[in-house]
């Protein structure tokens, strides 16, 4: 076993000797799936990494160049050597198309993201098998690494002039075995067809307004690439290649209007899945019009092309590439309709920090209802699923409480604060932009701090004496002895509350998520003027209550979706970790701290002097700082890379706030008072 380890380790940077590869080279005329093994062996031999220590970069390229500059002087010096290989090289061309190599590598292959996702996720577990006559097969599995680009850019002129002269090496055929620019011409026929297809779909055509669709530049396309087959004389070539570039960026054009839509109304994933394909194979119609027609026999402009291939060869085998080149819009757009939503979080002055703790107490107030429900329910005796349902109930009913009675819940800030950070985080390079940044992550902090500690100021107190006022008017308290102090136990710094307390800072972000693709879900599919418009909605209501219906509806989808979603989270999650034996509960810090006052009600009055009370009230604090912190470095991080702000804009700004943070710690907690203006004086 240690020994097939071993070998697995080593397998990738295993090479046969380059005097072994050569002198066992198969004949022109031997079987294909030979011709191709001794062709990858070759390669293996040229970029694979030593198996004995060295100190060479392979990351570079350089160490695979000079090797491929000493397999040409080889070559060079053995005759015998030099014609035996230039006749393998041009019998692998002769006898494979390039036909699929052109048109698909590196393009997405599926009609759908869904699909080409599992696509690709399959590649990475499963073997393929080999398709010998087929150069997309064989490129595909083989040059998919990024080291290979780099290698391949690493050759100079001269050692790619020498590369392509060693394929015409004696070649007495008149390079009849050359069919590449054939299959190239091919090729181009063949992606404006599917272009065609592609953008014909409704979805496409629908977002382009005011034009037929066979006026469209997307529907053209393949009348340009028939008549470039059909021409042989040279300077109408050189015409239809300008006419077809110029169609290329009235494609482009078209697709753009198609994306200004969807910024717009709402992002469709597959919309944007199927338009990043067409753009793709537009550049990839480009790239060979001017290698069949301008550059065929420019081998700097060949071996450009080829590691254009290469490296969306690779950018294709990576799920990660297809999940950023795909979601990237969607996650930009639910990050704005999400940064909409927290503009109404951020206080900038006394005043409206003022206001925004008294609105935190009124939402600790109403989770007081939340706790004593959540006691209810546990003196019902539901079963796990069924009191995760009434739970899930009790939760969305009292969040939706706190948001329709225009009260705050501390927790759900960061994640929609992140987003208007992360908005303005691109013109930090000016200093007033970068002073103006660091200001409103201070005003983002202090409004955090201020929700939070206004929550738990409300919740406690009323919380106590909601329960002593049930033990006063039923005779008996709300919780016995044992539930009351397994609740102090629960809460501890020392046990896995800190660890319950993250997790939930991740299901408080990942309602913000699902809030922001419900507000997109709505807005793409139109549903707000579908509904004013719906025949058996207006005969319900009426018109005028059918429009004001679908403007509510249209204005509270995202705190409707959030609210929901976080009481699902909040309530099943557990349940269905429990059932599948994983040691995972949530901690809410304004649930929470209702708990243990409900705790405190029941329990004597010296449980303040225990250790374990104190325990519990750090492990509420902790509480208070995971659920916070990780909801909004989540949010911070999907923002950041929606919006694909670089890593020195993130350091700059995180130096600053450092910096301002060092020089005046209580600005955390207390917000500068602003300077009064002056009184006119006399005659002024």
């Amino acid at each position: 076993m240690r020994k097939w380890l071993h070998l697995l380790r080593i397998s990738g940077r295993a090479r046969e000797s380059l005097d072994s590869i050569i002198t066992l080279a198969p004949a022109p005329g031997a079987a294909l799936h030979l011709r191709v093994r001794w062709f990858l062996n070759l390669v293996q031999w040229i970029r694979a990494e030593s198996l004995l220590a060295n100190d060479f970069d392979f990351d570079s390229g350089s160490p695979q160049a000079a090797r491929v500059r000493y397999l040409l002087q080889v070559l060079d010096r053995q005759a015998e050597w030099k014609l035996k290989v230039s006749e393998l090289l041009r019998s692998l061309i002769k006898d494979t198309s390039a036909l699929n190599l052109f048109v698909y590598a590196g393009i997405p292959q599926e009609d759908s993201f869904a699909r080409e996702l599992n696509h690709r996720i399959f590649k990475k577990i499963l073997p393929q098998a080999p398709q010998d006559n087929d150069l997309s097969a064989v490129f595909s599995q083989h040059f998919s690494s990024p080291r290979d680009v780099q290698w391949f850019r690493s050759l100079d002129q001269k050692t790619l002039d020498k590369i392509f002269e060693l394929f015409s090496y004696q070649d007495s055929t008149d390079s009849s075995w050359n069919s590449l620019l054939k299959e190239a011409e091919d090729a181009i026929l063949l992606l404006a067809i599917q272009i065609r297809g592609i953008a014909m779909s409704q979805g496409i055509r629908d977002r382009i307004p005011d034009k037929h669709f066979t006026e469209l530049p997307l529907y053209k396309m393949t009348d340009l690439a028939e008549k470039l087959i059909e021409e042989k004389d040279h300077e109408n070539l050189l015409a239809l290649s300008f006419q077809i570039d110029i169609k290329v960026e009235e494609c482009f054009v078209s697709l753009s209007q198609v994306y200004d839509y969807l910024e717009e109304y709402g992002i469709s994933n597959h919309l944007v899945y199927q338009m990043d394909r067409i753009e793709r194979q537009l550049r990839r119609i480009r790239e060979l019009v001017a290698l069949v027609i301008r550059h065929s026999s420019d081998t700097r402009q060949v071996s450009t092309f080829i590691v254009n291939l290469v490296a969306a060869n690779s950018r294709r085998q990576s799920v990660q590439a297809l999940l950023g080149d795909n979601l990237s819009l969607l996650a930009r757009k639910i990050v704005e309709r999400t940064a909409e939503t927290g503009e109404h979080y951020i206080s900038r002055n006394r005043e409206q920090f003022r206001n925004l703790f008294r609105s935190a107490m009124g939402g600790g107030i109403v989770t007081t209802l939340t706790t004593i429900f959540k006691f209810l329910i546990y003196h019902a005796g539901f079963t796990n699923f069924f009191g995760g349902l009434v739970s899930t109930l009790n939760y969305s009913s009292s969040f939706l409480l706190i948001h329709f009675s225009h009260f705050t819940l501390g927790t759900k800030q960061p994640a929609a604060t992140a987003p208007v950070l992360a908005a303005r985080m691109h013109k930090i390079q000016d200093p007033k932009e970068l002073e103006n940044l660091v200001e409103e992550v201070l005003h983002i902090v202090r409004s955090q701090v201020t929700s939070v500690l206004g929550n738990i100021v409300g919740v406690v107190p009323v919380t106590l004496l909601v329960c002593l006022g049930i033990e006063w008017a039923f005779g008996t308290p709300l919780l016995n002895d044992e539930k009351a102090q397994q609740i102090v136990d629960d809460f501890s710094i020392l046990g896995p509350t800190p660890l319950y307390a993250a997790f939930t800072g991740i299901l408080l972000f990942s309602s913000s998520l699902f809030a922001g693709w419900a507000d997109n879900w709505f807005a793409y599919h139109r549903l707000s003027t579908a509904l004013s418009h719906h025949r058996r909605f207006i005969f319900v209501f009426g018109e005028l209550r059918a429009r004001t219906w679908s403007l509510w509806l249209k204005k509270n989808v995202s705190p409707l979706a959030s609210n929901i979603s976080l009481g699902f989270l909040l309530g099943m999650v557990p349940v269905i970790l429990q059932f599948l034996s994983i040691p995972l509960d949530v901690r809410h810090v304004t649930l929470s701290s209702g708990s243990l006052a409900a705790a405190m009600a029941t329990l004597p009055s010296t449980v303040m002097s225990t250790w374990g009370f104190w325990l519990a009230i750090v492990g509420i604090g902790s509480m208070g700082v995971l659920n916070i912190s990780v909801s909004f470095v989540l949010a911070l991080w999907v923002a950041i890379r929606a919006r694909r702000v670089q890593a020195p804009e993130q350091r700059i700004l995180f130096r600053a706030i450092f910096q301002r943070i060092k020089a005046q710690p209580k600005i955390l907690f207390f917000p500068a008072k602003r300077a009064e203006p002056p009184e006119a004086g006399p005659g002024r």
